[in-house]
C-alpha cells in the first residue's frame, strides 16, 4: 500500500509538469497570427465560478445557421480585425486569407476560446471589452490572450 503511494507521489507532480509545458508551448510556433474578433454583446458574471466573460463573436452569428464545415475563412484587415469570408472544409486558403478551426454543437460554434476570467475587482474595466484578441496557429486553432476595447488596445 505505501508503495503505491510513493508511485502517485513522483508520478502526479511528472503529469503535471508535463501537462504545464504542452500548455506553455502550444502557441509558442512562429506560425502564429494574433486576431481582432469583433465581440456580440457578453454575460460578464456567473456566481458559481466566478467574474467572467462569456465571450460570444459576431463572426459566429455569420456562419451559426450555414451547415457544417471545419474551418471559417476570415480576411484580415491591417488593424488585425478579421472578417468573415466563407466556410470550407479543407485547409486551403488564399493569400492574405486565415483558417479558424471551429466546432459545433447543434447551433453552438466553438472557437475553444469561448470564455475569459478576471479578478472581481475588475468588472467595469472590462465591460468596456469590444473586441478578443485570438492567437491562431498554422492548423487553425485559437487560443484568447486577452480582449480589447474600442480602440483595439488590450486591456489589462
Amino acid at each position: 500500500m505505501k508503495i503505491k503511494k510513493y508511485i502517485l507521489a513522483l508520478a502526479l507532480p511528472l503529469v503535471l509538469v508535463a501537462i504545464a509545458v504542452v500548455a506553455i508551448f502550444k502557441f509558442k510556433s512562429t506560425g502564429n497570427n494574433e486576431i481582432l474578433l469583433k465581440l456580440a454583446p457578453v454575460d460578464p458574471r456567473s456566481l458559481i465560478q466566478g467574474d467572467y466573460m462569456a465571450l460570444d463573436y459576431e463572426l459566429m452569428w455569420e456562419i451559426r445557421y450555414k451547415g457544417d464545415y471545419r474551418f471559417v475563412v476570415v480576411t484580415v484587415d491591417d488593424n488585425r480585425v478579421a472578417t468573415f469570408n466563407r466556410l470550407q472544409n479543407d485547409s486551403t486558403q488564399n493569400a492574405g486569407e486565415l483558417l479558424l478551426r471551429y466546432k459545433r454543437d447543434g447551433n453552438k460554434i466553438s472557437f475553444g476560446a469561448e470564455h475569459f476570467f478576471f479578478n472581481t475587482d475588475s468588472v467595469e474595466k472590462y465591460q468596456q471589452a469590444e473586441y478578443a484578441l485570438i492567437k491562431v496557429d498554422p492548423a487553425g486553432r485559437c487560443q484568447l490572450v486577452g480582449v480589447c476595447d474600442n480602440e483595439k488596445r488590450l486591456i489589462e
